[in-house]
């Protein structure tokens, strides 16, 4: 896991997973972020898309950018996490969890 300093907000508040590594931030990137509610929400910048979906929106989208922040909420189910990163790979992009330092 990565803690990113750099926050770009999808419209929905999520609890961060904490960590203590960091990394820079990548200017050009798309968002992914997994909520908690139940049943959980995963949204592709600011637009809710499903598991399924995922894969062909980011390989269209691969052209502008091929890193994708991942921002889940540090209470959304791992098997969701796990999915959204295989997605993520396979589309040929570049996955980068975001996390949160201790404290923030």
């Amino acid at each position: 896991l990565l803690n990113s300093n750099l926050m770009v907000r999808s419209g929905y508040r999520v609890d961060l997973p904490v960590s203590g590594s960091s990394f820079k931030p990548i200017e050009r990137s798309h968002l992914v972020t997994i909520t908690a509610e139940e049943p959980p929400r995963i949204l592709l910048n600011s637009t809710e898309i499903s598991p399924g979906d995922l894969t062909a929106r980011l390989a269209e989208l691969k052209k502008d950018s091929r890193y994708v922040i991942v921002n889940p909420d540090s209470n959304a189910s791992s098997g969701l996490l796990v999915r959204v990163i295989n997605a993520i790979y396979a589309a040929g992009c570049d996955p980068v969890v975001g996390t949160r330092a201790e404290g923030e």
